[in-house]
């Protein structure tokens, strides 16, 4: 089962059983801010588990201050001293953990679920998406493009090394750098890692103009959490349809099956 029919799953079922649960809650006479907790359970497991920890956190956070308002509409200021005020904090601090779980799940049970498949679809020194794996998605992001004119945008990345760097310090490095990558990603965009120290991200449903911000956005995470990366550590490339159609439609037709063929991929346009 790939990952976006499992979030499909996950997130119809949680919304079912949440929603029953509001009924019975109902039917036995709870109260309006008893429901409303359960019911921004639905947006934060939604916002989690399709757009990726950082944005579930947020929903987390709108969440908490939606039902801090609410309640202090209610009764005024939260009494944490009375039976009714801690319950309201217990049921408050249960969402906000129920979201930050969720999310930190979800940032890695993608890739669990393509390496259940045992064929070689997950790099073994990053834990990000091997060549592979992310061949395939290339193809059928074209083959949806060119059914249904559904846009997507690939963002491939190369680390440049001082010569001084040792081998075992590039594969430190490259570790971390895909961490934060992976971390700063939409859980519904594939990333993957390339040979020669590349990564290639495959941003579905999105425009190059998006891609760009993505790719800005990505750039200062790095530069924020290595002091020492210079900027022209950092190559990056846009590909992107329509705009660039004839060279992805090249990638694909260099590789076998009408499989696209990263490796073979001229890294040397690359634009800082």
């Amino acid at each position: 089962m790939g990952y976006r029919k499992l979030e499909l799953l996950l997130v119809s079922v949680g919304t079912v059983g949440i929603l029953a649960s509001m009924v019975m809650a109902l039917l036995s006479g709870a109260a309006l801010f008893d429901l409303l907790t359960q019911a921004l359970f639905i947006p934060v497991f939604f916002f989690t588990l399709h757009y990726g920890r950082h944005h579930g956190y947020i929903a987390v956070v709108l969440a908490v201050f939606v039902l801090l308002i609410a309640r202090t509409q209610a009764v005024g200021m939260i009494d944490v001293t009375s039976p009714e005020g801690r319950v309201a904090l217990t049921q408050i601090s249960l969402l906000g953990a129920a979201g930050v779980t969720v999310g930190e799940l979800a940032a890695r049970i993608k890739y669990v679920v393509v390496s259940l498949a045992d064929q070689g679809f997950i790099d073994p020194d990053t834990g990000l998406f091997s060549p592979t794996y992310i061949n395939r998605v290339i193809s059928k992001s074209w083959a949806a493009y060119q059914r249904d004119k559904k846009p997507f945008s690939l963002l491939f990345i190369e680390l440049v090394w001082s010569d001084s760097m040792t081998t075992a310090a590039k594969k430190k490095q490259l570790v971390r750098i895909a961490n934060i990558i992976k971390t700063n990603m939409r859980l519904v965009d594939e990333v993957g890692c390339l040979e020669s120290e590349r990564f290639c991200i495959v941003f579905s449903d999105t425009t190059v103009d998006i891609a760009e911000i993505a790719n800005a956005r990505l750039k200062k995470a790095i530069l924020r959490s290595h002091h020492h990366f210079r900027p022209a550590d950092w190559r990056t490339e846009i590909l992107a349809v329509p705009r660039d159609e004839q060279r992805i439609q090249g990638i694909l037709l260099r590789g076998p099956a009408g499989q696209a063929n990263l490796g073979r991929f001229a890294i040397g346009s690359m634009k800082s």
